[in-house]
């Protein structure tokens, strides 16, 4: 049997704004079109997703004070 996930508000955000396909996005992208989180907000949770094996980051360093726009992301 499947397990069952379970996202909160800004991880269901994320992994929506980045899509299941396959393809990855730039940081730029994904800030874009999860507007309605703050940056620190948006690097924590997708550092949880990426812990969690949802989304892998190619590129910069997800820690607290990056810069998101230099990497790329996509479903792992």
């Amino acid at each position: 049997m499947g397990r069952e996930i379970q996202l909160d508000g800004a991880e269901i955000s994320i992994v929506k704004a980045i899509g299941v396909g396959g393809g990855e996005i730039d940081g730029g992208t994904l800030i874009d079109r999860c507007q309605d989180l703050e940056i620190a907000e948006l690097i924590d949770t997708l550092r949880g997703l990426m812990q969690q094996g949802f989304v892998d980051a190619d590129g910069g360093n997800l820690t607290p004070g990056s810069d998101p726009h230099e990497s790329q992301f996509g479903p792992d």
